[in-house]
Formats: structure tokens, sequence, C-alpha cells
């Protein structure tokens, strides 16, 4: 399994945070990488909108699979592509961190209705795959400017 831990909860669900209404687009400006234990994360490019709050810090949501993975390890090789997102703490001095959006898995009748109770509450929820805070993602994101 991926998730090592995280800096601030192994899974935040994000209906206990405060919505941004309306998001407001911020960019990316470059692909940052960043490497977590035997994994390379790079963040892509492009457009986060800022969707929720906490009261230590912001959580923004990328395009699509914004989160690619180049997994190394003795046993495993591989990619993988995430759909993500940046959590940036209020707190200047601390990097930005990523977080994977859980997607919808299936659910099935010989699993019982607690575990796909468990499951489908879980739907969208962040998850922090590896303990990596960086400044260089902090600072490449950028609020959007209107034309």
């Amino acid at each position: 399994m991926l998730f090592a831990g995280s800096i601030h909860a192994k899974s935040v669900n994000p209906k206990h945070l405060q919505q941004v209404v309306p998001p407001v687009a911020h960019v990316l400006e470059g692909d940052v990488s960043v490497q977590g234990h035997n994994i390379l994360y790079t963040l892509r490019a492009g457009t986060y909108l800022l969707m929720y709050t906490d009261r230590r810090g912001s959580y923004f949501i990328g395009d699509g699979n914004c989160m690619h993975l180049d997994i190394r390890t003795p046993k495993m090789t591989g990619t993988n592509d995430w759909t993500c997102g940046l959590y940036v703490p209020d707190d200047p001095s601390r990097g930005a961190s990523f977080f994977r959006v859980r997607p919808v898995t299936s659910t099935s009748a010989e699993m019982g209705p607690v575990v796909n109770a468990i499951i489908r509450y879980g739907y969208g929820s962040f998850d922090w795959p590896d303990k990596v805070e960086s400044m260089q993602l902090r600072e490449k994101l950028k609020a959007r400017k209107e034309p």
C-alpha cells in the first residue's frame, strides 16, 4: 500500500471542511517533482481551484490526473496518475503538501453493508501518500490573473 503517513492526517473528508464559494482559480506555474519514500511524485502544472479551508490552511483541487507517480522499490516498479490536490498551511514558513483525491471504488454484497458504507463514505476523501512538504510547490502556486 502506498499510504505511508501524512503531515496532518492520513485522510481528510472534505465534508468536514469549510467550502469556498465560488472556488478561486490558482495556477501551478510549472511541474514540481518531490521525492517521497521510493516514489517520485510529479505535480503537474495547471489550474488548481481553492475549494476548501480549515482553521490551519487551504485545500486546492487540481485538474484531472494532476499527479504522476514513478514508483521504484525492490519489489515493484511502475507509474500511475492520480487526481490530486494541494494543501497550503496558513503558516508561511511551511511548505505545501499534496494529496490524492480518493476515487470511487466498487462495492459488493460479499463485503457486507457495513464495509460498503465505509467505502462509500470515503469517496472523494483526501489521502496523503507521503510525509512531504515543499516550499517550491508553495511558491509556484499563484493566484490566476484575470485578463
